[in-house]
């Protein structure tokens, strides 16, 4: 959050020297998808950014995707393929992207290790793709988003996820904070573990961990 603002505060400050709008492209899922204000109460909070800035100095090109995360956002062709023919150099890519990284049908872990796995043992293939580890997959696609945006000229900024709604009395439990550290899968020497825990303070599991470590390496 400290982050986003200061890139907010920035881009306020340099208004008045600009000599044309520069452009923000969001990608990410639901939390930040744009919704039809006429057919339903869901908002991402992406619909709105654009409100914060004159269109003078500051337009903003929603591409939050609900339920996309990290690698079907990369790999879809309507994603970000179709972004890159969007930006230029000297726009700035926010990138959100957690909530369905975590998961469908194991947590924590990447659903192709899944499936191969699945495969290798004779088992149901999951139909749902999604899922990403924090400690590889998940830094990789978000060093993808990074390395790409940056070979044209755009500026990456990483945007930490937004909190679920998942209460223990008055406090965020630590799943909806996006640590998995209470539950979650995992495949070594060929073999499926499934709920497995982390004691308190072990951030292994942490997808918000994860896009830091990311962002202290490429100094994002």
């Amino acid at each position: 959050m400290r982050k986003i603002c200061t890139f907010l505060i920035a881009m306020m400050l340099c208004m008045p020297m600009m000599l044309s709008a520069i452009r923000v492209h969001t990608i990410g899922d639901s939390t930040m998808a744009e919704y039809d204000e006429n057919t339903t109460d869901k908002r991402g909070w992406g619909m709105y950014l654009g409100s914060f800035f004159d269109p003078a100095f500051v337009t903003v090109n929603n591409r939050g995707k609900s339920g996309a995360d990290t690698r079907s956002f990369y790999t879809g062709a309507a994603y970000w393929a179709s972004l890159k023919t969007q930006r230029q150099a000297g726009d700035y890519l926010l990138i959100q992207f957690a909530h369905n990284d975590e998961g469908t049908v194991t947590y924590g872990m990447d659903n192709l290790e899944y499936a191969a796995y699945c495969q290798a043992h004779g088992l149901p293939a999951p139909t749902d793709a999604r899922g990403t580890n924090p400690q590889t997959t998940y830094r990789d696609m978000l060093r993808a988003f990074i390395d790409e945006a940056r070979a044209m000229g755009v500026h990456p900024v990483l945007v930490g996820p937004i909190c679920r709604a998942y209460f223990q009395g008055s406090d965020i439990k630590r799943n909806g904070k996006h640590d998995l550290g209470d539950k979650f899968s995992k495949i070594e020497n060929d073999v499926l573990y499934e709920n497995q825990s982390l004691p308190a303070g072990d951030s292994t599991m942490s997808y918000v961990k994860a896009m830091k470590v990311v962002a202290e390496e490429k100094d994002v």
